[in-house]
């Protein structure tokens, strides 16, 4: 009997299916470590003030690059937790669990740093509250909670892309993936650079924007996972990506007077190639965990989200103390100040943790 028969023998009727499922610990140890990352991206942002080609405003650029593939990392993580065709993933539970507890998240948070603003500003009260909460609705928030409209993006479209997943061969997973890559990473790398900028019409319109692009990412994330990667080529992906991120970023800002960022886009060939190469290392990596390593790494994967959510509020508090990028030479600040706050931020998250209805809902 095959075992896609006994599962149909033992499950009993109208029953959900709930195998027990084993943690992924590539998966864990990619969050745990993009999430750091996330905070040095915004950490490093504060030293591109130094002057353009000085050391300091190099070191700024330099742990920029080594990090911007953080997020996209992410969004691969979640491809492989949600596209996975063995796991049932009924819409009920999607929208009842997953996408609504993503969207009470976002609000509250959104909310939340809407009324430390109003609070720091002097400002807070009930006129400018009721204005915060319009804003809030109408997605005016604040400027790292992107992500989670482009995750509520993911988990809407994720029912049609597990479709696909499931009936799609290799050939066709391929292609899917290269029609994102042109599309999605390489056109809007190019786009700022002749011939492709003088582009217009409906051609203009061929790009993938960000939000959707984002899918992409997914989908290579569970492509990795599903048929492999080679440590060699995940070595090359991330030298190549960081090279060209660093590299780019230098050289343009230079010939142009000012910081070119586009190379650091996350839907760019930079961030693209360095976020697959090491996703490619973790989850080789994550082979190997065992013990109190491994339980390290499943904690702080489990408190990625809430970091996410919280450091930039730690961010402002080390702030408001006077402490930037630029407090003393950033090829020590930037890492020290990161691991200071994501300190800060799994202190809030082993409190918030403890309360029932905020671990369910709002972290």
């Amino acid at each position: 009997m095959t075992k896609e028969a006994v599962r149909t023998v033992e499950r009993p009727a109208g029953a959900e299916v709930r195998a027990p499922r084993k943690r992924d610990l590539g998966v864990d140890l990619a969050k745990a470590v993009s999430i750091l990352g996330v905070i040095m991206v915004h950490i490093s942002s504060q030293g591109y003030n130094f002057p353009l080609g000085s050391f300091n405003w190099s070191a700024a650029v330099f742990w920029g690059s080594v990090v911007r593939g953080s997020v996209p990392i992410f969004f691969m993580c979640s491809g492989v937790l949600f596209l996975d065709p063995e796991r049932e993933l009924p819409l009920r539970k999607l929208y009842g669990r997953y996408l609504l507890r993503i969207a009470a998240a976002m609000l509250f948070w959104a909310m939340a740093y809407k009324t430390y603003h109003l609070l720091a500003d002097g400002n807070l009260t009930p006129a400018s509250l009721w204005q915060a909460v319009k804003e809030v609705l109408v997605f005016k928030q604040e400027f790292h909670l992107y992500f989670l409209h482009i995750i509520l993006l993911f988990y809407a479209a994720s029912p049609v892309m597990r479709v696909f997943v499931r009936n799609a061969d290799r050939k066709t997973l391929r292609y899917a993936l290269a029609l994102w890559f042109v599309l999605g990473i390489l056109y809007p790398t190019l786009r700022p650079f002749r011939p492709v900028s003088l582009v217009s019409g409906s051609a203009a319109q061929w790009l993938i924007n960000q939000c959707w692009a984002a899918q992409g990412y997914a989908l290579l994330g569970w492509y990795i996972h599903r048929y492999g990667i080679s440590v060699k080529l995940s070595t090359a992906l991330t030298v190549g990506g960081f090279a060209f991120i660093f590299g780019g970023t230098v050289i343009m800002s230079l010939r142009r007077g000012e910081l070119f960022q586009n190379f650091g886009e996350g839907m760019s060939l930079g961030p693209a190639m360095l976020s697959a190469g090491v996703f490619g290392l973790f989850l080789a990596a994550g082979k190997k965990l065992r013990g109190r390593a491994a339980s390290a790494v499943t904690w702080l994967s489990k408190a990625s989200f809430c970091v996410y959510l919280v450091h930039v509020f730690v961010i402002y508090a080390v702030i408001h103390f006077g402490v930037y990028a630029y407090s003393f030479t950033p090829a020590l600040s930037i890492p020290l100040i990161a691991l200071g706050n994501l300190a800060v931020s799994l202190a809030v998250y082993f409190v918030l943790s403890k309360i029932p209805i905020v671990r369910r809902w709002i972290i």
